[in-house]
């Protein structure tokens, strides 16, 4: 984080309290840029960034036009792995959590915590 806030917001985390607060640090945390550290840290998709995908998409486009040109190619059989994070094979399914709508309006009108200042 001590990186990424230097490189992409001229920050000194050390300076947080005094200079700007954390409310503020959590508000720039949240909005860190693909490909930055903290973020690939806690999501590895986030190494690709749209210079990285392009590039992946470039290279995988022209592994399949050369394929294309082969007998291989002509048979259809033994395609180019694809790069990237176009390599993923399937889609990963999000799981979620059914509830009535009385429910989610008792959670929702539960008491919240703020963020203590200091």
């Amino acid at each position: 984080m001590r990186a990424d806030f230097a490189e992409y917001y001229g920050l000194d985390i050390d300076r947080m309290g005094v200079d700007y607060s954390a409310l503020h640090a959590a508000e720039l945390l949240s909005n860190l840029p693909d490909g930055a550290r903290t973020r690939i840290a806690y999501d590895k998709g986030a190494v690709w960034t749209i210079d990285r995908t392009l590039a992946a998409a470039e290279t995988n486009a022209l592994h399949y036009l050369l394929w294309a040109q082969t007998k291989d190619g002509r048979k259809g059989r033994n395609k180019p792995k694809l790069i990237g994070p176009f390599e993923r094979q399937h889609v990963h399914r999000k799981q979620a959590l059914a509830m009535t709508v009385e429910e989610l309006e008792e959670i929702l009108s539960r008491p919240r915590g703020g963020i203590p200042n200091g």
